[in-house]
């Protein structure tokens, strides 16, 4: 994914606007959605992401996550 998108999903995830963001990431590819969960710098907001997604794509995106 470019660069660019994730600046627009990082200036959603800092104004708080989460229901935009799951929105958006319903509409991404599950792997994107993982690559910008996993590009968060704090654990404790990657978790926030992963949980606002709906069950049936945080399943396909946690095939997507690192082991770590």
């Amino acid at each position: 994914m470019e660069e660019m998108e994730f600046s627009e999903l990082f200036e959603l995830l800092e104004s708080n606007r989460l229901r935009e963001l799951r929105e958006k990431f319903s509409e991404m590819p599950f792997a994107d959605t993982a690559e910008f969960i996993m590009s968060v710098e704090s654990e404790k907001t990657a978790v926030k992401l992963f949980r606002i997604l709906s069950k049936d794509i945080s399943a396909e995106v946690f095939a997507y996550l690192d082991a770590d």
